[in-house]
């Protein structure tokens, strides 16, 4: 059974009771990815860091504040690596 997790900017996040996993539903659909991830998509490295470094203290507050340790943190499409190098 999921349950409800979250909604971010129009996104709904729902948690499995059975794993914790914590998914999008609905997914986006490969034409809103196909869109959004262009042929432009370009992001500026350093602006990307800094974005990173603003917001590293209250996400990985956030994340610790659900987890049930022992536990992993796994990033899916990390970009520039920079959170994940920042929460190791």
């Amino acid at each position: 059974m999921c349950s409800p997790y979250a909604v971010v900017n129009g996104w709904r996040y729902f948690q499995c009771g059975s794993c914790s996993l914590i998914f999008l539903n609905p997914m986006p659909t490969p034409e809103f990815l196909a869109e959004y991830y262009n042929e432009i998509y370009d992001y500026d490295p350093q602006v990307y860091r800094e974005s990173v470094e603003g917001q590293q203290h209250w996400l990985l507050g956030l994340i610790e504040g659900h987890r049930q340790p022992p536990g992993k943190l796994l990033e899916v499409g990390c970009s520039y690596g920079y959170f994940l190098e920042s929460s190791t």
